[in-house]
């Protein structure tokens, strides 16, 4: 996906914060092979067909000084998926 010079936007979310979820879901903070905390879209590109994915570290992801949010929400409205 080439985004050329860039994209900007603003919006309120409303979520629940990753480090959160990985809390509860029980992720092993002191197991050395887990580096990153890796992401998946639902959607996908129209023109190949290849989801859209990234990755953060996991030291970004539990972080109690970073807001890494999960969203559900946009300027009070559900995401549509």
């Amino acid at each position: 996906l080439g985004w050329d010079a860039g994209a900007i936007g603003t919006a309120e979310w409303s979520g629940v914060y990753l480090a959160d979820v990985l809390r509860v879901a029980g992720l092993d903070t002191n197991n050395p092979k887990v580096v990153h905390i890796q992401f998946v879209g639902a959607d996908a590109d129209p023109k190949s067909g290849e989801t859209y994915g990234a990755s953060i570290p996991v030291e970004a992801a539990i972080a109690s000084n970073k807001d890494v949010l999960l969203a559900f929400e946009m300027n009070g409205a559900p995401l549509s998926r």
